[in-house]
């Protein structure tokens, strides 16, 4: 069975994690995948051991007229493709009704926001499964979605590769100056990054010895605002942007620290959080419900903050960060965690069973009117744009509505 995953851009972060674990949990299963992408974007390196596919050379992206023929003619020219999967971007689910009517088609869900779940469900008569890469999306697809299409979802969280992350053995003392890392996209909207200099703030008016690391790349403009933001916090000496790290450093550098902190608004699921679980680190994150607080057992394996409790993230830091007993026991049960429920192994073999399930479906046939070629057309159809919200809302206002919703 050949599967063929259409991607974007894959970046240092957690999409491209996603998309590099992913393939190699399907390769370790004996499927046979093909990534495709509409332009080259590639940040990782070693993403190209998997052979990606390059509908064009651009290095930015393209309008969607430029590339959505040549999209929809790489993966109907070859006869062995038996599913078409993708993570619910919009120019790969535009392409959908034209796709030859053998081919199953698998959608992986990894966000709740509007605009993603209009897009995921977009032509969704002619989608054989969705995969909830999470609870909560898996909650809401089942509130989106007829009951008697239910079925047709399943839940598949994300995953590490469990065994390239060695757990701590090393453990700073409470009396020496803490090491604490925040990895991931550094925006304010859904990251929460904007928290971070006023948890440091707090932390650093009691006293508490400290460093603060972030690692990732800057999204929506937010670069300027987080340099005004710790200077108006006065933390500008303690927290240091690091740049951006690859999937095969994260390991390693993760390793070095004794605390993450992950102060986000929204997440689909957290990967970087799993990955952090992995070598042992204590972490401190926004309670999210059916999503963090279905990973972290607060106190035992880290711990859940509300995620607008600045004085609450401040307080666990400094609790963590004093009792090395309490870190050690967190390290321990952290690890064994991870290693039980989101190894690389068992993702494969559950996306492998979806895919299996869409192979034998045919549910869809004679209940969506599929396209030819002929019909497209240069506009971006309507049901893969953005929801109009997402559209009109400004900008500072979403980043408020971010924080509440």
């Amino acid at each position: 069975m050949k599967i063929y995953l259409g991607f974007n851009a894959i970046m240092q972060d957690g999409m491209g994690t996603a998309a590099l674990s992913l393939l190699k949990a399907l390769r370790q299963t004996g499927l046979q995948v093909q990534p495709v992408h509409p332009w080259r974007q590639i940040a990782v390196p070693e993403y190209y051991e998997f052979d990606p596919l390059f509908i064009t050379e651009d290095q930015e992206e393209p309008p969607l007229e430029v590339t959505f023929r040549g999209m929809v003619e790489a993966i109907n020219s070859d006869p062995d493709c038996a599913v078409f999967s993708h993570f619910g971007s919009p120019n790969w689910a535009a392409i959908v009704p034209y796709l030859r009517k053998d081919i199953r088609v698998v959608v992986s869900v990894h966000s709740v926001t509007p605009s993603a779940l209009k897009i995921a469900l977009a032509n969704q008569q002619r989608v054989s499964r969705f995969v909830a890469v999470s609870w909560q999306v898996e909650n809401r697809l089942r509130k989106k979605i007829a009951a008697k299409d239910h079925w047709k979802i399943s839940l598949v969280t994300n995953a590490i590769d469990v065994d390239l992350f060695k757990v701590k053995t090393t453990f700073t003392n409470p009396q020496d100056k803490i090491k604490i890392v925040y990895i991931g996209r550094v925006e304010d909207y859904t990251k929460g990054a904007d928290k971070i200099p006023k948890i440091a703030s707090q932390i650093k008016a009691a006293g508490f010895d400290f460093v603060w690391d972030v690692y990732g790349y800057f999204h929506w403009g937010y670069e300027t605002r987080f340099y005004d933001q710790l200077k108006a916090s006065a933390v500008d000496e303690v927290i240091h942007y690091k740049g951006c790290v690859s999937p095969a450093e994260i390991p390693d550098l993760l390793s070095q620290y004794d605390i993450m902190v992950m102060p986000s608004n929204h997440e689909g699921f957290g990967l970087s959080l799993v990955e952090a679980m992995a070598v042992g680190l204590t972490c401190v994150v926004s309670r999210l419900p059916d999503v963090t607080d279905r990973i972290i057992q607060s106190s035992v394996n880290g711990f859940l903050v509300n995620k607008r409790d600045i004085n609450g993230f401040a307080g666990m830091i400094i609790q963590a960060g004093q009792d090395l007993a309490l870190r050690k026991s967190i390290a321990r049960a952290a690890r064994e965690s991870v290693a039980q429920h989101y190894s690389l192994r068992n993702h494969g073999e559950r996306y492998r069973r979806v895919f299996e399930e869409a192979v034998r479906d045919n549910s869809y046939l004679g209940c969506f009117p599929l396209r030819a070629l002929a019909d497209i057309s240069n506009a971006t159809p309507k049901a893969v744009k953005s929801h109009i919200l997402a559209r009109l809302i400004p900008g500072p206002v979403k980043r408020i509505l971010k924080r509440f919703l």
